[in-house]
């Protein structure tokens, strides 16, 4: 076989691989989530894929709001959320480049805030057995109820929760919800706010998130506080796809019945994870749980003492 041929067969080898790699960009689409009012992109969405009503796959957005959505799999709609927007839901042939969320409204008590206001800790965050650790992967949430001891509405100043050392930028979510049915189940979100950050390695110990720039309020019947594992992130700030690092918490001995969890990308609802575990090892067993091996995670949040 001459030269001459070698190179026509070659040529048309490279044509057919780059026909093919165009053929497969055709089959995502890139889009960028961006709020309506601001025109800025919102960081970590939510990104759910459905059938018929029913969740397919989720994923986050990155933190410049974009991300790749294959339009091969098959869904037939999709939804778009973050917290403090209102969830969008479109059908596949509706999918553009950009995405547009609107905010949310949530009514909040107005808190009065004296110039020489104190600042109390309250939470979990101070328990002497707080060294065993649980980890939530990506799309994770954990809640647990923390007691308003003034009962009256109060503003948070900070989110603290104790972490593990780890070797990966781990991104979070703060989450507050209301509490219902005897404060044993989160209620809605009432935070209108998306707070978000991402850990470095290295870092490990008291985490404390400062939230005074944010008008978030402590009702005077307490709340369920949250926390999102938004998944693990390399140097340039990219979502790492599949990866298996968890965000690990400091929990505590307690049989503390309003501790729960979700998956943010399930239609799923909370599940109370003392109350399942006690249930489950009675009906499993035939006799009762040791206390030791329930627990509940370590945070704590600073609020602003109330006003007589």
């Amino acid at each position: 076989m001459d030269g001459a041929v070698i190179c026509l067969i070659m040529n048309k080898f490279l044509i057919i691989l780059l026909l093919i790699g165009f053929s497969s960009s055709c089959k995502a689409i890139s889009v960028i989530i961006t709020d309506i009012q601001t025109n800025q992109p919102v960081q970590f969405a939510s990104v759910i894929l459905l059938k018929n009503g029913k969740t397919l796959e989720g994923n986050y957005c990155d933190i410049d709001g974009k991300i790749q959505i294959d339009t091969t799999k098959a869904f037939d709609s999709i939804e778009f959320s973050c917290v403090g927007y209102k969830p969008l839901i479109l059908q596949k042939n509706e999918l553009t480049n950009i995405i547009y969320l609107e905010k949310e409204i949530i009514q909040l008590d107005e808190v009065i805030i004296s110039s020489n206001a104190e600042i109390k800790t309250i939470g979990y965050g101070d328990k002497k057995n707080n060294k065993k650790y649980r980890g939530i992967n990506k799309g994770g949430i954990v809640a647990v109820y923390i007691e308003n001891p003034y009962k009256k509405p109060t503003r948070i100043q900070s989110f603290i929760f104790i972490t593990q050392t780890k070797k990966y930028h781990i991104g979070y979510r703060f989450h507050l919800y209301s509490a219902i049915e005897d404060k044993i189940w989160p209620g809605n979100e009432i935070s209108s706010e998306n707070i978000t950050g991402i850990l470095k390695p290295g870092v490990k110990g008291h985490i404390e998130i400062d939230l005074s720039g944010y008008d978030l309020i402590l009702p005077s019947e307490g709340a369920y506080i949250g926390l999102e594992a938004i998944g693990e992130f390399d140097q340039n700030g990219n979502l790492v796809e599949n990866s298996t690092v968890n965000l690990g918490f400091a929990v505590h001995q307690s049989d503390n019945k309003k501790y729960c969890e979700r998956y943010s990308f399930s239609k799923n609802g909370w599940q109370n994870i003392n109350d399942w575990l006690t249930k489950d090892y009675k009906n499993s067993f035939g006799t009762d749980i040791a206390k030791e091996q329930l627990v509940a995670p370590s945070f704590s949040i600073k609020i602003i003492v109330p006003n007589p």
